[in-house]
């Protein structure tokens, strides 16, 4: 018999041996069967199961820093000095920048110049330059660190802007200003208005990592609270209006972009600022100053610039007195960003419709921050308005 036949032979015996095996167990094996099976089926459900988690997009999450927040992202600061009678004519004709438009500003800056050359020429390793910014001429001084600040001319006020710096940064080279700006501005009766000017500060596009829907609850938690952007930090509705001083049809739209926004897996922070943009930003109390987008209490536009120069802007901070207060808003803008960058769910937009506030209201909604994001309450009640500083919450005791 060949081989093949042999194996055919044994194997149809096999079969009748199965058959009749089977069919004497036949409830016991059916049983047992149906158990593996279902075992089977089972485990390729919880694979296929496994292989669409892995393919499919992941929800965008919290994106922890690699460093420190004081060391993560920078800060840039626009500190203004001023006088009354600089302002006086200043708001004779807000619009025109110019020097010749306003000779007692003219005068005053040159004469901080003149005094800043000085006191830099005496100081080891300072250098003055004359440079331009944004508006006209500017003196810039360098220092052997690598820290620089330039002071200008802006509407009403003198300017001072200065390298870019992380929290801890900023630290180590706030005696700079404090010496050349603060002082000599002093000597030539120059201080920080308790309004014009403003006291703007930028927020590196880097602080966002990424992510769109940090960047999205910042602006909402932000909106929010139009008690903090006009009343507690700042007061100036034609150059930093919060939402909630705008039209009702801007806040009725905010809240739509937010829902389409938010039904998507996944957006980027480019598509949030278009949006707000397009369909928010539409109208400012800035009138024909400038562009809407721009004239706002969170200001977003220079956050379509290259990620090197990419900022988010707060402009409703008052002018800032000095560095301690420069600094202490630096550390509230960190920890605000820090403390909404660990929350996995939208802050929800409450359509907060009401911009004035009593100086208790302002007290308390600002206490109410401060306690949110764990900051101590007696250091921090420090950037207040004087006039409320001593109003004590009513959460206090």
């Amino acid at each position: 018999m060949g081989t093949r036949a042999g194996f055919s032979s044994l194997f149809s015996a096999f079969l009748i041996a199965s058959t009749v095996l089977f069919s004497s167990f036949e409830a016991q094996a059916q049983n047992r069967c149906s158990i593996l099976l279902s075992k089977y089926l089972r485990e390729i459900a919880a694979q296929t199961e496994t292989v669409k988690a892995l393919l499919a997009p992941k929800p965008q999450g919290p994106r922890p820093l690699k460093l420190a927040p004081e060391k993560a992202y920078m800060f840039g600061l626009e500190f203004t000095v001023t006088n009354q009678t600089i302002v006086n004519e200043g708001n004779r004709n807000p619009k025109d920048y110019s020097l010749a438009n306003n000779p007692i500003k003219a005068e005053a800056l040159h004469k901080f110049w003149e005094m800043l050359a000085e006191k830099c020429q005496a100081h080891p390793g300072c250098r003055s330059t004359m440079s331009r910014d944004k508006h006209d001429q500017a003196l810039r001084l360098d220092f052997e660190d690598g820290f620089y600040f330039t002071v200008g001319n802006d509407s009403a006020v003198i300017e001072i802007n200065a390298k870019p710096q992380t929290i801890e940064g900023f630290r180590k080279v706030k005696h700079y200003l404090e010496d050349f700006v603060f002082d000599i501005a002093k000597q030539i009766d120059l201080k920080p208005h308790q309004r014009a000017g403003q006291g703007h500060i930028h927020v590196s596009r880097a602080a966002l990592n990424g992510d769109a829907r940090l960047l999205r609850n910042f602006f909402v938690d932000f909106q929010n609270r139009p008690e903090i952007a006009y009343g507690a930090l700042g007061n100036h509705l034609l150059n930093s209006p919060p939402l909630a001083a705008e039209k009702p049809h801007q806040r009725e739209a905010l809240k739509n972009v937010l829902q389409q926004l938010d039904s998507k897996r996944r957006y980027s922070i480019e598509d949030f600022v278009n949006a707000v943009h397009r369909n928010v930003y539409t109208s400012s109390h800035a009138g024909d100053w400038g562009s809407f987008d721009y004239y706002q209490a969170f200001n977003m536009t220079r956050l379509l610039k290259s990620e090197s120069s990419a900022t988010i802007e707060i402009r409703s901070f008052r002018p800032q007195r000095n560095t301690r207060e420069f600094e202490l808003q630096t550390r509230l803008i960190s920890r605000w960003i820090e403390h909404l960058r660990m929350r996995e769910t939208p802050v929800e937009y409450n359509m907060a419709d009401k911009y004035e506030h009593t100086g208790q209201e302002i007290v308390d909604g600002y206490y109410k921050l401060i306690k949110e994001l764990d900051l101590p309450w007696n250091e921090f009640k420090y950037l207040l308005p004087e006039n409320l500083v001593s109003i004590e919450p009513t959460g206090l005791n």
